[in-house]
C-alpha cells in the first residue's frame, strides 16, 4: 500500500494536445482516445481530463498563452527537487506508469489519424509523438531520465 502523500505536496500540468490546426475528425479521436484512457485504470491523482478550445478553464495557460487546440491536461505530484525525496516511492513509480499509458495511447492515436501530438510538463515541451512513437526526447528524455531516477530511488530506496 503507497505511503500517504503529503497534501501540500505541489502538483505539475502534464498537457499533451495536437499541434497545429485540427480537424473535426481529429478532435473527436482525441476526445474518445482521453475518454478511453481516463476509464483504462485508476490514477494517482485524477484521470486526464480532455480539453479544447471551449472547455479550458480560464485561469489555466500555457507558456502565458490561452490553450488553442485539443489534448488533455492531466496532474502529477511533483518530483522536483526538494519534493522528489517527499514522494513515496509507489506514487512516483505509479505516475510514470501512467505518463507510460499516456504516451502509449498518444502514438496509438497517431497511427490513426495523421496528427503530431505535443507534450508539455508546467509549460516546458517535453517531446512529440507522431506517426505512431514518441520521438527521442520524449520517450529518452522525459521518461527515461524518470525511469532512470527510479531505478535509483528503489536501489537506495528514498
Amino acid at each position: 500500500m503507497p505511503q500517504p502523500i503529503d497534501l501540500e505536496h505541489p502538483q505539475l500540468d502534464l498537457l499533451f494536445a495536437i499541434e497545429g490546426p485540427v480537424t473535426d475528425a481529429a478532435a473527436k479521436a482525441m476526445r474518445e482516445a482521453v475518454i478511453a484512457l481516463a476509464a483504462s485504470r485508476p490514477w494517482i491523482v485524477a484521470p486526464p481530463i480532455f480539453l479544447n478550445a471551449e472547455e479550458v478553464p480560464r485561469h489555466w495557460k500555457s507558456k502565458g498563452q490561452p490553450f488553442v487546440s485539443v489534448g488533455a491536461l492531466m496532474k502529477i505530484y511533483s518530483f522536483y527537487r526538494p519534493w522528489d525525496r517527499r514522494l513515496p516511492i509507489e506514487i512516483d513509480q505509479a505516475q510514470y506508469e501512467e505518463a507510460c499509458a499516456v504516451v502509449g495511447a498518444m502514438a496509438a492515436l497517431t497511427r490513426s489519424v495523421d496528427v503530431t501530438i505535443i507534450f508539455e510538463l508546467d509549460g516546458a515541451i517535453v517531446g512529440y509523438v507522431a506517426e505512431g512513437a514518441p520521438e527521442p526526447g520524449l520517450a529518452e528524455m522525459f521518461l527515461g531520465e524518470w525511469a532512470l531516477a527510479l531505478r535509483d530511488r528503489v536501489g537506495g530506496r528514498r
